[in-house]
């Protein structure tokens, strides 16, 4: 009875042993991994931790919309065509020119012969010309700008880039080649007008030759009676034409010193038929040889160049034999009062024997 006794405690104990080994290996196995949160393992918690949400996935971005595409601007209205300039009319060419005769044009001289060539003179002063008008192109643009200090005292210039009697004698444009009279563009007869001027002085004819000679003396012609429709109380000056250097850009056929010769003895003879007075300044523009323009007169000399205008020296020279080639008004002037007189003392004896008073 002790023995069995003895037994059943035995094997109760192997049992409890038994028992309590299954509780450990179990709680081992159903025991959470705690090597990421620090708790140790074969913790005793018996708790089984509820398992971490997944994390929600971040809402994927929406898309940018795409920029509204910018309107296209409004294309502006095509501004009306203006309308075209109506063709100005071409102007009827003018007939060939008969070839002229070699010793038709005389060799003007400086010696005085006959009417319409001035002498020389005592120097007078600049004065003289206050009521003077001086005409013309290019060249005698250089001369205004050298009397700019009042070398010809008073003297209204009248001058013009390109200007000649061809275009002297065509309306006024806004694109029309005219001199300006206080500032508005004028035919050269108007400009004399308003001025008043008593002498005027014109030199033309470089732009000229072109047409031929005999065709420029009758449009110089047709342009001194114009001037003298709105001025007839003017006395007339034509200067000759001045002569050019031989190595001119712009010599030619028709242009050159030769032709402006004869060209000169033309207007001589025109300023003789008509009472008008021609100051022959191209006689002291020669070289010595005769033969063109003085160097140390022109101031574009050189080959390739106009070798036309006047240089300062040419400019100071041209302004001297104007003050030394003048005609007297005022001996005129007292013949007229004395012809009056003469009028009304005859007037007088006439009443008189006519038992008039």
């Amino acid at each position: 009875m002790k023995n069995r006794f003895s037994f059943i405690i035995v094997c109760l104990l192997i049992l409890s042993f038994v028992l309590s080994s299954c509780v450990s290996v179990n709680n081992t196995i159903n025991a959470p991994d705690t090597n990421n949160n620090g708790s140790n393992i074969g913790s005793t918690d018996d708790t089984i931790p509820e398992p971490e949400p997944e994390p929600e996935p971040e809402p994927e971005p929406e898309p940018e919309p795409e920029p509204e595409p910018e309107p296209e601007p409004e294309p502006e209205p095509e501004p009306e065509p203006e309308p075209e300039p109506e063709p100005e009319p071409e102007p009827e060419p003018e007939p060939e020119p008969e070839p002229e005769d070699q010793n038709k044009y005389p060799e003007p001289t400086t010696t005085p012969e006959g009417f319409g060539l001035v002498p020389e003179s005592a120097a007078v002063d600049k004065s003289y010309f206050d009521d003077a008008a001086f005409i013309g192109d290019s060249i005698s643009l250089k001369l205004k700008t050298y009397c700019l200090n009042g070398s010809l005292g008073k003297a209204h210039f009248f001058t013009v880039g390109s200007f000649s009697t061809v275009n002297a004698l065509k309306p006024v444009s806004s694109d029309s080649t005219h001199p300006s009279y206080q500032g508005t563009k004028m035919l050269a007869e108007d400009c004399v007008a308003a001025c008043g001027a008593k002498k005027v002085y014109i030199m033309l004819g470089m732009n000229d030759l072109y047409y031929g000679i005999d065709a420029t003396i009758k449009r110089y012609k047709t342009l001194i009676s114009r001037i003298l429709e709105k001025s007839p109380d003017a006395e007339i000056f034509v200067q000759a034409m001045t002569p050019m250097r031989k190595d001119s850009r712009v010599w030619g056929s028709k242009l050159n010193n030769t032709n402006i010769r004869k060209y000169n003895a033309a207007l001589l003879e025109m300023c003789k038929e008509n009472s008008w007075y021609f100051i022959d300044i191209q006689s002291i523009m020669w070289d010595e040889a005769g033969e063109q323009m003085r160097l140390d007169y022109c101031s574009d000399a050189g080959s390739g160049k106009m070798g036309i205008h006047m240089s300062t020296k040419g400019c100071k020279a041209w302004v001297e034999y104007l003050l030394t080639h003048t005609v007297d008004f005022s001996e005129t002037d007292e013949e007229t009062d004395n012809e009056v007189d003469t009028d009304t003392e005859t007037d007088t004896e006439n009443n008189t024997e006519n038992g008039e008073t």
